[in-house]
């Protein structure tokens, strides 16, 4: 029967555990097999990537919200320059009226 485990040694690494016990015909234990591997570096740069990913996802919300605010800006400067043509236009066709 196989089992698999992972442990952390006091030393902060981590280690992967492989365990088969060998049997006869009479489910008898002849041996066992333990294979430990150390899985620490692999740890370590999965949590790295973990930090790197919440880091690259607060950057990325930080860019939707500029870009958000940004082309709000611009929709309303284009509001704006509208309303200030149709502003002048009702100027100029008021100054052709003589007041006298």
């Amino acid at each position: 029967m196989l089992s698999k485990s992972e442990l952390e040694t006091e030393a902060g690494r981590y280690l992967y555990i492989s365990h088969l016990t060998i049997q006869d015909d009479k489910e008898n234990l002849i041996k066992s097999v333990i294979i430990a591997t150390d899985v620490t570096e692999l740890k370590n740069a999965r949590h790295r990537i973990k930090v790197s990913e919440e880091e690259l996802r607060r950057k990325v919300d930080d860019l939707e919200r500029f870009y958000a605010m940004a082309i709000g800006r611009e929709l309303r400067m284009k509001e704006l320059k509208k309303e200030i043509k149709r502003l002048n236009k009702h100027l100029s066709d008021n100054k052709e009226i003589d007041i006298a």
